[in-house]
């Protein structure tokens, strides 16, 4: 009996125990429920007050870039005002240039450059004699330059000359256009021996109508092209060489046989590129122009093409002396007057 009894009063106790331990971990369950609550009420307002803030600081974003591109945008436009203010005040100040003479009109950078009148009525023999039209010359006012660069050799300078202002240059071009393709010709043909060269005196020649000489050219091209406010004339040899181009901009001529002289000459009379009228003294007409310094650069090419270091040797002191002198300029004197058509005409000199 007292075996039953014991066995029944440990039984009790054990599930006394068991009821207590469950209570316990109910109330720890319900302890850890609450806390996991509390903690994923405070995760989700964190959540929310750091969403918060990133949409704020999102929105500050978009409007600080949405007022950048406003303040870029008004700058732009300042900017492209600014700049065409600037164009056009550049172009008022080249516009008021010195205009005496014709080598104003040449570039800045050239190493030599000379008045050259031209008498239209002689020149007319010459181009009787390539059995064109004389009256293209008409339209020339006889004045022109010849110009010099340092990077292009000495035998292809730069020639303008100016033509009188026409309501239409169609005839003119018409006229020219002529011209230049029968006087540019390719003469280099081959040597007929070790004594020929290819000059026109020594090319091959064949009889005409009249049993006279005339010298065999090889194949050439005329290619004519419009440019902005003009034309261009460009010959080319068989294999598309450029023997020579000729361009006109409004009233003006350029010619060469040098090819990027005439575009360099082209953009200084559209004022993208700085003329020599910008740095002379005054408005008298120039009658020559000298910058030692690019002069020594184009003598000393033109050594070294023609000769060797051993030639150029003895002269680079004296090149050297004269890079360092000034540029000069000679202009006529505005109050000097011929006295006949073919008369002396004094030069007021100046360095630049």
């Amino acid at each position: 009996m007292r075996r039953q009894i014991g066995a029944l009063s440990l039984s009790v106790t054990a599930w006394l125990i068991a009821g207590a331990v469950m209570a316990i971990m109910a109330l720890l369950l319900r302890v850890q429920t609450d806390r996991l609550r509390q903690v994923t009420a405070e995760y989700t307002a964190f959540r929310a007050e750091v969403g918060a803030i990133g949409a704020a600081a999102e929105k500050r974003k978009q409007e600080q870039e949405a007022a950048d591109r406003k303040r870029k945008e008004r700058s732009d436009v300042e900017n492209r005002r600014t700049i065409a203010n600037l164009h056009t005040h550049i172009v008022s100040l080249r516009e008021s240039r010195p205009s005496g003479g014709l080598v104003p009109n040449a570039p800045a950078d050239a190493s030599l450059c000379a008045f050259m009148p031209v008498n239209p009525a002689a020149l007319g023999a010459v181009v009787t004699a390539q059995q064109q039209n004389p009256k293209v010359l008409d339209d020339f006012t006889g004045r022109s330059f010849i110009c010099w660069f340092a990077n292009a050799p000495m035998a292809k300078p730069l020639i303008g000359a100016e033509l009188k202002s026409l309501q239409s240059f169609t005839d003119f071009d018409t006229g020219i256009s002529a011209l230049f393709d029968k006087a540019i010709r390719d003469n280099k043909l081959p040597k007929q021996s070790a004594e020929d060269n290819s000059s026109e005196q020594n090319a091959p020649t064949s009889k005409n109508s009249s049993g006279s000489a005339t010298p065999i050219y090889a194949p050439s091209t005329l290619q004519v092209s419009d440019i902005k406010e003009g034309k261009q004339w460009q010959k080319s040899d068989t294999e598309g060489k450029v023997l020579a181009t000729l361009a006109r901009r409004n009233a003006f001529l350029v010619f060469s046989l040098h090819e990027p002289l005439i575009q360099h000459g082209l953009d200084t009379l559209a004022k993208q590129y700085p003329a020599l009228g910008d740095k002379l003294p005054g408005k008298d007409a120039v009658a020559l122009y000298l910058a030692p310094r690019a002069m020594t650069t184009l003598l000393q090419n033109e050594i070294r093409q023609t000769g060797s270091d051993t030639t150029l040797g003895p002269l680079l002191p004296k090149l050297e002396a004269l890079g360092k002198k000034p540029a000069v300029v000679a202009q006529f004197d505005a109050s000097g007057k011929a006295s006949s058509p073919m008369s002396w005409y004094p030069l007021n000199w100046n360095t630049l």
